[in-house]
């Protein structure tokens, strides 16, 4: 009898487990489908910086509703398409650029950002005060 009783436990444990990895795989999906609109909201904002100006990764974070500004450097080290996605406009809110630019460095995206008219501090700092998008 009590071998009985401990395969029905087993029985009611083993649904429960099953339905526990539902419910964290649904949650999962549901936390990378949370992800990935984010990065199009981030992405959304991003296309639309202009030549000759920048935004803060803080100002991509506000205007894609994200939690926090460091998503919006997870989402530009991932760009795919970066053509379109013009994440070399995309500056720390002192105007530094980042150390781990993802296409070719810090010194790529300087030059990427001069070629577009864009001037930098005698601290090497992007001049927000003439750059920074609205």
């Amino acid at each position: 009898m009590k071998k009985q009783n401990k395969g029905i436990a087993s029985s009611s444990e083993s649904r429960l487990n099953r339905d526990e990895s539902r419910s964290l795989g649904n949650s999962s999906r549901l936390r990378s489908n949370n992800m990935s609109n984010s990065y199009d909201r981030i992405y959304e904002v991003v296309s639309k910086i202009p030549k000759g100006k920048v935004m803060t990764y803080g100002q991509v974070a506000i205007l894609a509703n994200v939690a926090t500004p460091r998503v919006v450097g997870f989402a530009m080290h991932v760009n795919k398409d970066p053509k379109n996605v013009p994440c070399h406009r995309v500056v720390f809110a002192d105007g530094s650029l980042t150390k781990g630019y993802a296409f070719g460095g810090e010194g790529v995206q300087r030059k990427k950002l001069e070629d577009e008219g864009i001037k930098f501090t005698e601290k090497g700092k992007v001049d927000l005060s003439k750059h920074k998008a609205s």
